[in-house]
């Protein structure tokens, strides 16, 4: 004779099978592997140099060497260290 289970039980059983498949699906780190953490570079125009690291105590020269070592979600910050001024006879916008 054939005992069918209990309604509890059947509750049960479909939530643990529920559970697995969702559990299956959802990707898992695996050991070993690390998010790349992102970088910020510095440039200074007056005082940086293109051998520097780019750090904000050693800044690089130019945006164009920055740009270069950069990656995908990496900073690069531009440090304004002169105050420029509009050449003479050139026109400025008012806002």
């Amino acid at each position: 004779m054939h005992v069918r289970p209990s309604r509890p039980t059947r509750r049960a059983s479909r939530l643990l099978l529920v559970l697995a498949l969702v559990a299956a699906l959802v990707p898992v780190a695996m050991p070993g592997t690390a998010v790349a953490a992102s970088s910020t570079y510095y440039v200074d125009a007056i005082t940086g140099s293109n051998t520097a690291a780019g750090i904000s105590a050693a800044p690089f020269k130019t945006i164009t060497h920055a740009m270069a070592g950069a990656a995908a979600g990496d900073t690069i910050v531009w440090c304004a260290t002169e105050r420029t001024t509009p050449r003479s006879g050139s026109r400025s916008r008012s806002p």
